[in-house]
């Protein structure tokens, strides 16, 4: 049964990243950026928020938190590597 990259650690995931396997590739790793970088920019809206509270704010923050979550689930399965 193929295991998803989302149930791996981030240590197993970056190992399987370095291995000579072709899955995870660039896409992994990108869609996994591309979460850091979203929930990142959701904590600095709720650190914005206890200065300044707003409804673009609000929205702003919902926003980056909907696509951290839709990044992490954009791999869905892993392919057995080739041995």
């Amino acid at each position: 049964m193929p295991d998803r990259f989302i149930e791996h650690s981030l240590r197993a995931f970056s190992d399987d990243l370095s291995s000579d396997a072709p899955v995870p590739g660039g896409g992994s790793a990108a869609a996994y950026a591309g979460a850091m970088g979203a929930a990142l920019a959701a904590m600095v809206g709720r650190i914005s928020m206890k200065k300044d509270r707003s409804e673009a704010l609000e929205a702003y923050i919902e926003e980056t938190d909907n696509l951290a979550s839709s990044r992490m689930t954009a791999p869905p399965t892993r392919a057995s590597p080739r041995r």
